[in-house]
């Protein structure tokens, strides 16, 4: 599965549009204007990264996870399972679903850099929970769900963020099948683990 997706990355990396930046910005309080703050500063450009390769990239963390624990992690990855858990899953999807969220996040124009580390902070929370779900059960009689909820609370919050910028488009809208686009992949993003 490593292989398949460093092959995937390699060739998204080959024929990837580099002329499409993905900007993200920063809107500071202005002083100037005085305190308390009436409203936002102006949005200014923090820095840019082009799209194609931030879509590459999320393939090759999948493709490092999986050579890592068939290789060097092997032995820590079967003592897991043996005991009913999956770290390397947990640790890996933190990073990398939070990665390609961060994707989809500037795709529905959300592209405020603090407001991006938050979101990839929450949904990393997300996954952690799914860790501490298995960690937290491994002794016990009844499952204990309330990792559970704490994660589905901490990964619902980016996703209604999503939907505001997308839904909150102005002088227009997506074609219709965008929006059925938009849902799948909420649908099977949150799903999948």
């Amino acid at each position: 599965m490593g292989f398949f997706h460093f092959i995937q990355a390699a060739i998204m990396l080959a024929i990837a549009n580099y002329d499409v930046q993905m900007r993200f910005t920063t809107s500071y309080i202005d002083a100037g204007m005085g305190f308390p703050p009436t409203g936002p500063g102006s949005a200014e450009l923090l820095f840019s990264v082009p799209l194609g390769p931030m879509v590459a990239i999320f393939l090759l963390m999948s493709a490092i996870a999986h050579f890592s624990v068939s290789t060097f992690g092997y032995g820590w990855y079967v003592k897991n399972l043996k005991m009913n858990m999956n770290k390397a899953r947990w640790f890996e999807y933190a990073v990398s679903s939070s990665f390609m969220l961060v994707v989809i996040a500037w795709l529905c124009g959300m592209f405020d850099f603090i407001s991006i580390m938050l979101l990839f902070s929450l949904n990393a929370c997300m996954n952690l929970f799914g860790y501490m779900m298995e960690a937290h059960n491994q002794n016990t009689k009844k499952t204990e769900w309330t990792s559970f909820i704490f994660g589905c609370f901490a990964g619902l919050i980016p996703w209604i963020a999503l939907f505001m910028y997308f839904t909150g488009v102005r002088g227009g809208s997506p074609p219709d099948f965008v929006y059925g686009i938009m849902i799948s992949i909420a649908f099977f993003f949150n799903v999948f683990a």
